[in-house]
């Protein structure tokens, strides 16, 4: 039962709700079914609708020589008709019922339009059983009651017994009467099946008329008109100038052929589709299609680019056909990737033992933020004895790739890369070194003069965390007052060496973090 705000209820008098008075009104488009005091499983039209004599006694045998047309599976029958929306006269429809005999919709053909044999039936009209939709559920404040109005239709489906192309049309009945204000009978409302003068415009006049150009009138008959070149301009056909569409295809390779399909997004009619065209001569890269007409087309893109395609589909299809659909293409066409650097440094390539480290990658054409669908293929080809490193990971939308060495040494690792077409060809990368702690530069031997300050200063690199800095004189000039701890209490990276005699003075420096110690580095200073 549909909920309803509580000012609606609010509006009612109160001397009314013992009557029923109607005051709520919900759609409900989806719900057909059974309803009390309706019938409405199992009702076909049949061979007599209410407006309608019987069907015509002529066409009885024909019902029963087509009767195959209206089964589920059929596929058409090459032997015979075949509908062409193209041909100026009326085209042969017969109605059939659900059972398979002969409709009495078919007293709806005026008689000079009427089929006279089997092969003169263009088209089969195979009309379902009526349908009852809930539209609306009225409800009665006070009684729990509600009463529903029910609309009928009737599915048809037009089918060509050549080919077996079918559409399907559906036909509504009239629109029930409305709820009354106030009631004691609760049964619900149904409006009537389809009358005959929905069967005439809904199926004969869209597929059968001749046409009478210059007026208001289904499509078949405009497309008679244009063939026979009888209006400048046709109007009256059910268009608005065509709907617009565009597809963003995915990115393809230079060199290598591409199809571009012509797509519906939406269509009049399946049984007028043989009597439309594709045009392709607005594309701003038409010379370089294979054709530019047609459904399927094809190109061959010559250089790395943007490249754009306009698709029109015509009823009929000709050069003056009227458009009723334009699909604009765009595709990008990319060389095959190289990759250029994969380690981002000139010189000797350091890792940290147990810690991501980052090397930076080039790929030629490949943006910085990288492109849809691309991937790195890793394939180690040198890694230390004892080491089960995990393969390396590409960080997205960057142009990094990381991994963690497991233990000290060389690693070395083929990669591919793919722009999401294909891969490149393998690169593999120099030694990268995996130490166990940070890498101390920067401190080379110097000359200094007796009583002259001089700044030492390091540079650490692959440090984790905060790096402490330990200073060792290891050799002393003779006769110099300096002691091997005299720097102990300096822990950074830089201090100011003053020689008071001459002489060598060799340094050993260490530095520490949180995860490991580097290497000694040692440097001499020779005073004069």
């Amino acid at each position: 039962m549909t909920t309803h705000p509580a000012h609606w209820r609010a509006r009612v008098p109160r001397g009314l709700v013992a009557a029923g008075l109607a005051i709520a009104c919900g759609a409900n488009e989806n719900a057909s079914n059974p309803v009390p005091g309706l019938t409405t499983t199992g009702e076909d039209p049949g061979q007599r609708t209410a407006d309608l004599p019987a069907p015509p006694s002529e066409l009885v045998p024909l019902a029963a020589a087509l009767a195959d047309v209206c089964r589920s599976g059929y596929r058409g029958d090459p032997a015979r008709a075949t509908f062409d929306p193209m041909v100026s006269a009326p085209h042969r429809l017969l109605f059939l019922a659900a059972d398979g005999s002969a409709h009495s919709w078919n007293n709806v053909l005026p008689v000079a339009w009427r089929p006279t044999s089997v092969e003169q039936v263009e088209l089969v009209a195979c009309v379902g059983q009526v349908e009852r939709t809930s539209i609306e559920t009225c409800e009665y404040v006070g009684t729990g009651r509600t009463i529903t109005r029910f609309q009928s239709s009737v599915d048809v489906q037009v089918v060509t017994p050549g080919s077996g192309a079918a559409t399907l049309q559906t036909l509504r009945g009239a629109v029930p009467e409305r709820c009354p204000s106030s009631t004691t009978n609760w049964q619900d409302i149904a409006g009537g099946a389809p009358r005959s003068e929905t069967v005439k415009s809904e199926i004969v006049d869209r597929y059968v008329l001749a046409p009478v150009c210059g007026e208001s009138r289904p499509l078949a008959s405009c497309l008679q008109c244009w063939r026979d070149a009888a209006e400048a301009t046709p109007s009256g056909c059910g268009f608005a100038g065509g709907q617009q569409y565009s597809e963003a295809l995915p990115n393809v390779r230079t060199g290598e052929p591409v199809a571009i399909d012509w797509r519906w997004e939406s269509y009049p009619d399946a049984l007028f589709l043989p009597s439309s065209g594709c045009d392709w001569s607005l594309s701003p890269d038409a010379p370089l299609l294979a054709s530019l007409a047609g459904a399927h087309n094809s190109f061959v893109p010559l250089t790395a680019r943007a490249y754009a395609f306009v698709a029109q589909a015509r009823l009929p299809g000709t050069a003056t056909g009227l458009v009723v659909q334009t699909r604009r293409y765009a595709v990008e066409a990319l060389d095959r990737p190289v990759i250029e650097d994969l380690l981002g440094t000139s010189g000797p390539a350091f890792a940290r033992v147990g810690q991501p480290s980052r090397f930076r990658f080039t790929i030629s054409g490949r943006p910085p933020l990288g492109r849809s669908g691309e991937a790195l293929r890793w394939t180690w080809l040198e890694r230390p004895s004892g080491s089960t490193s995990a393969e390396p990971g590409m960080e997205v939308a960057s142009s990094f790739w990381s991994f963690v060495p497991d233990v000290p040494g060389s690693y070395r690792v083929q990669v591919e890369y793919s722009d999401g077409i294909g891969f490149s060809e393998p690169v593999t990368t120099a030694p990268i070194t995996a130490i166990a702690g940070p890498v101390v530069t920067g401190l080379i031997d110097r000359t200094a003069s007796v009583g002259a300050s001089l700044r030492l200063e390091a540079t650490v690199s692959y440090a984790v965390g905060f790096p402490a800095f330990s200073w060792t004189l290891i050799e002393i000039a003779a006769g110099s007052s300096l002691t091997p701890s005299y720097y102990s209490s300096v822990d950074t990276n830089s201090l100011v060496f003053n020689a008071d005699v001459a002489g060598a003075y060799r340094f050993e420096v260490v530095v520490t973090d949180k995860s490991g110690q580097s290497e000694p580095v040692r440097f001499t200073v020779t005073a004069s």
